[in-house]
């Protein structure tokens, strides 16, 4: 399957449908703030400054150093992912609404602790799209482009993407892809897909040496777009995720791992 990475117009002089390659050659301020980038991708943390004072055409080298990754970061992250069934794009204010439905709805939300209300959900769209802007990455909206589709849905279907994975853990601080559709979109492959690309952007684009993924022991679902992935898991990694209380139902989780070495790269294509 042929995946497309499209980068903002108007951004940055990288071209469209392209992928920076590995050894691409930048000013040494640039490189130092790319591999800034790719550590803090990573690590899942924020970048903090150089302290250096010497001075550059009346800026100090610290906000100029700043200014560079902020630069680094825009430039790098690519508006849009395409695949043989799906965009994933960035988030869009019609997208709110079919969101905040998808977070109240329970049988999406039978494995997280509780729906979201409207609030909530608009927050975390406002959070996700941060995200992007600080680190390059994030959950993408995903729209469903297979013909056949029927035109009375929304063109939005969920999210499939990375998130940063920071809470205390064995394995934290992580990059971990994760996906959450509307249950009209269930059982036709798509998370698969779409995580896919994703996994391919993370390990080219970011360079990320390790992509994880997680959810509670008994949701058996998505344990297996796990597997599918190619993703693998130990007994070992089992672990209780600390945000919720001893007892719960959903406190039991595994992880699931995939290396650069095993995962997916991307296949630029002209549509």
């Amino acid at each position: 399957m042929a995946s497309a990475v499209r980068t903002s117009s108007g951004r940055c002089s990288t071209p469209s449908y392209a992928v920076l390659p590995r050894t691409v050659t930048l000013p040494s301020i640039y490189q130092a703030a790319l591999n800034d980038l790719r550590i803090c991708a990573y690590a899942g943390r924020h970048c903090a400054p150089y302290r250096r004072s010497s001075i550059r055409h009346g800026v100090s080298f610290t906000t100029w150093r700043m200014r560079s990754l902020g630069t680094m970061i825009s430039c790098m992250t690519p508006s849009e992912l395409v695949t043989e069934r799906l965009r994933l794009r960035r988030w869009g204010r019609a997208d709110r609404k079919p969101f905040a439905e998808l977070n109240a709805d329970p049988k999406v939300m039978e494995y997280y602790p509780e729906p979201l209300g409207r609030a909530a959900s608009d927050a975390m769209v406002d959070t996700i799209e941060a995200c992007f802007e600080e680190r390059g990455f994030g959950l993408w909206a995903v729209e469903v482009t297979e013909a056949g589709d029927s035109t009375s849905d929304p063109p939005f279907a969920g999210y499939v993407g990375l998130w940063p994975a920071t809470f205390e853990a064995p394995f934290t601080p992580a990059v971990e892809v994760g996906w959450r559709l509307a249950h009209r979109y269930w059982g036709r492959g798509y998370a698969t897909e779409a995580g896919r690309a994703v996994l391919a952007d993370g390990f080219g684009r970011l360079e990320l040496d390790e992509i994880v993924s997680f959810t509670a022991a008994v949701n058996a679902r998505s344990r297996r777009a796990m597997m599918k992935l190619g993703m693998t898991s130990s007994a070992a990694d089992d672990f209780d995720h600390p945000s919720l209380p001893e007892g719960h139902r959903l406190r039991p989780h595994v992880l699931y791992r995939l290396s650069h070495t095993r995962g997916p790269r991307f296949h630029p294509v002209t549509p």
